[in-house]
């Protein structure tokens, strides 16, 4: 995680996520080194969280 922001009037919490190009990514089954994958911009929807 590199920044968290809280915006209360938006009722929203903004969590960004990154990753160091500098460490390989592993498989957890097989060990070997995989390329990265899945890197688009999301959101999700928690009620509880503001």
């Amino acid at each position: 995680m590199t920044d968290v922001d809280l915006a209360r009037s938006e009722g929203e919490v903004r969590v960004h996520v990154a990753h160091d190009e500098a460490v390989r990514l592993i498989c957890p089954e097989c060990g070997q080194a995989v390329p990265g994958y899945d890197t688009r911009r999301r959101q999700w929807r928690h009620l509880d969280t503001c």
